[in-house]
């Protein structure tokens, strides 16, 4: 990611295939008209869900599958998992940066005017509140891993990553 302070001022496109898979937006991927900083806004999103959630969205699929599941289906929302609940001001700025078509998304500058960063608290009060309920980090590795392997086992025909 950039430095916070200079998103959005460079308009400048860039054509190279960058990135882990999991946190590449859509126009990063499909190399057709090139990319801008709002890319970067994109993968803060999926950060945001994965700072939420513990793993990022697709995280437990092989690469291949990462981004044609990204090109192909609607983009991944912030819901309700279990006893965790999101403000609605978490699920705007998820839903806001995740947009598929990157003229939809907003500028760094304009996101930080976004309620969620202006009632944003100190970063204790933060990461007390978005780690409560997730299982410890190892843990959450070990089901990434063990989900993965399950797919890699079970679904051949999906698995778009060929044995040499």
């Amino acid at each position: 990611m950039e430095r916070t302070g200079s998103w959005g001022h460079d308009k400048a496109t860039r054509m190279t295939f960058v990135g882990t898979p999991c946190w590449m937006a859509p126009e990063v991927m499909e190399q057709t008209q090139g990319y801008d900083r709002s890319a970067d806004l994109w993968s803060f999103g999926i950060t945001l869900l994965e700072m939420a959630h513990g793993h990022a969205p697709f995280a437990k699929y092989p690469p291949m599958k990462v981004l044609l599941m990204t090109l192909q289906n609607p983009p991944p929302t912030l819901d309700d998992q279990g006893k965790k609940h999101f403000s609605k001001a978490m699920r705007d700025v998820v839903t806001r940066c995740l947009q598929k078509d990157p003229g939809l998304r907003p500028t760094a500058s304009q996101l930080l005017e976004h309620k969620f960063f202006k009632q944003a608290r100190d970063e204790e009060f933060l990461a007390r509140h978005l780690m409560a309920g997730l299982p410890p980090l190892k843990v959450r590795v070990q089901e990434i891993r063990q989900g993965r392997a399950a797919t890699n086992a079970t679904d051949n025909e999906k698995n778009f990553v060929r044995s040499q």
